[in-house]
């Protein structure tokens, strides 16, 4: 099978879909120029070439009781699924990227805080080091979710570009009032839409991410520093973690270029430290969210 390499359009499609995987097929085209059906064969080849390896739903951690984040930079020497099982002692496991040079990104919430986090982390995952980490809290606005609220989101856990009508099918409600609640919780930056990247399959471009931790209520002014200074190279819309975290999945055609980006970052006024990994495998760890959903469905 001759091998696939994806091309300037592939990369367009990648960054409309990193922002919202429930974009349609249509839309994409009308924003790329380009006909439907392009779209569509291009994202079936993107899926059968294991690029685009899944659709996702991402949550803010924060409605459903995790108050406090952090993202670890551990070096291994020992196997990630024992780090997984050590940290899921504290709080719960979201994230987990493999990288290059032994080194793996964990992503955990917790519902309270500890005094001495990096303390505790660094003692919970020996034999593993702990390299960096990255924390602050979380934030939402949307307090309180309706049972409704709950079902849509375990919902769309299982299919992201799940159909309004389905939905609505599945949880005996009008389409209307999905329309309605998701508009709501989108722009309450409840819920957000993306996908999972297969680096190894993306050949002809290295992909990457970067990290940038900020001082107190700078994390805006950064993030719009980030734009301008990463916008060309932006697989992925940042993702602000928390108030003073912001994470960016780059790409680049050079090596070379993960140094001067590095240093631009960790040059940008506001921002107090930034760490680049390169990323052979991203997994988010999200079943366990079922769990907790029919827990609080339990309690309406």
């Amino acid at each position: 099978m001759q091998e696939y390499r994806i091309d300037q359009f592939d990369i367009y499609i990648l960054r409309i879909l990193a922002k919202n995987c429930r974009a349609s097929y249509r839309s994409i085209g009308l924003a790329l120029g380009i006909t439907t059906n392009t779209v569509k064969n291009r994202i079936r080849n993107l899926i059968n070439n294991k690029i685009l390896s899944r659709y996702v739903l991402h949550i803010n951690f924060a409605v459903i009781g995790y108050k406090n984040n952090c993202l670890l930079i551990v070096h291994n020497n020992t196997s990630p699924d024992a780090i997984i099982g050590k940290l899921s002692s504290l709080g719960k496991v979201y994230l987990h990227v493999d990288c290059l040079g032994d080194m793996s990104v964990f992503g955990i919430v917790f519902k309270k805080k500890f005094d001495e986090l990096e303390l505790t982390l660094s003692r919970v995952i020996r034999p593993a080091i702990l390299r960096n980490v990255f924390r602050g809290d979380l934030e939402s606005r949307y307090v309180n979710l309706s049972p409704i609220d709950l079902k849509i989101i375990k919902s769309l856990l299982g299919d992201p570009r799940m159909k309004n009508e389905d939905i609505a099918k599945a949880n005996s409600v009008s389409q209307k009032t999905i329309k309605r609640r998701l508009e709501l919780m989108r722009k309450n930056h409840v819920l957000d839409f993306g996908i999972v990247y297969n680096p190894s399959a993306m050949k002809g471009y290295i992909y990457f991410g970067l990290i940038v931790q900020t001082e107190s209520y700078q994390c805006q002014r950064v993030l719009e520093e980030v734009y301008v200074k990463f916008d060309s190279l932006l697989l992925r819309h940042p993702q602000t973690v928390h108030k003073d975290v912001i994470v960016l999945n780059l790409y680049s055609r050079n090596i070379c270029d993960l140094d001067s980006i590095l240093k631009t970052a960790k040059s940008i006024e506001g921002v107090t430290k930034a760490e680049i990994f390169q990323t052979v495998k991203t997994e988010i760890l999200d079943k366990w969210i079922y769990q907790d959903i029919d827990e609080m469905l339990l309690l309406k």
